[in-house]
């Protein structure tokens, strides 16, 4: 909205500099005063100003709609606009055809059309950069922005916990690494810096103390029972050739 003024200057300075508009000249039209002469700027800028307030409507669609046709009928009867009689102008029709009205039209639908996508490619672009790529310094490793289901508002709020998850010791042995929200699923990434026991003594241990915890959790039991989370547990452990992963479903509660 601010670029109608400095795009109506640039127009009337086009208008006085060379008689006419690259606009214009494809419809075939041109500018004059009633004794065809090209407009000095001043009156120009007062006629493009004058458009916008009694054609345009200052940017009213429905206003816009009565203005235009109201002056669309005056045109039509041979008489001036409401923004030509009093500047004593008027539009001339030089070679207008059904032809370059078409191919204006189709012009102008275009530019705005290209201009939709290319506002949606900037936001696109912009929400891309807006996720930051976080570095794991435990592991080494580059962490991926969580994936977020379209108008999920569960699994955003999954992916904004997930966020806030960081690397810290949970007890002598245990760290917790990160989080991760994949739709419905959060994932926990837990580290195991010394172990005294087997794979199969820590997995029952584990799925003792996981599995009714989760379940019995007024949090995480709503999350699960109300909106079918998926809770994923990943152990890595010294000397393990792969991580010991749990799961906890409503269905297995």
């Amino acid at each position: 909205m601010m670029l109608i003024p400095v795009g109506m200057v640039i127009d009337a300075a086009v208008l006085t500099a060379f008689g006419n508009t690259p606009g214009r000249a494809l419809m075939g039209i041109r500018v004059e005063t009633m004794w065809h002469a090209r407009l000095d700027f001043g009156t120009a800028l007062r006629r493009n100003f004058r458009v916008w307030f009694f054609g345009l409507a200052i940017g009213f669609p429905l206003i816009a709609l009565i203005t235009m046709s109201r002056n669309h009928a005056r045109v039509s009867r041979g008489d001036q606009t409401a923004w030509d009689d009093v500047l004593s102008t008027r539009v001339y029709d030089i070679q207008c055809n059904p032809a370059r009205v078409w191919m204006v039209a189709l012009l102008f639908v275009g530019l705005n059309i290209g201009d939709r996508v290319l506002d949606a490619y900037e936001r696109n672009q912009a929400r891309t950069a807006s996720q930051t790529i976080e570095y794991d310094e435990t592991a080494g490793t580059v962490i991926a922005p969580p994936r977020v289901e379209a108008d999920d508002p569960i699994a955003a709020e999954l992916a904004e916990g997930a966020a806030q998850v960081k690397p810290k010791m949970l007890d002598q042995v245990t760290r917790v690494d990160r989080a991760e929200a994949d739709g419905r699923t959060l994932t926990y990434f837990y580290s195991i810096i010394r172990r005294d026991a087997s794979d199969d003594a820590l997995r029952r241990f584990f799925e003792k103390t996981i599995r009714p915890n989760v379940c019995s959790q007024a949090d995480t039991k709503r999350m699960l029972r109300d909106y079918g989370i998926t809770y994923r547990y990943l152990y890595t452990m010294p000397n393990a050739s792969e991580p010991l992963e749990f799961k906890v479903t409503w269905a297995n509660c």
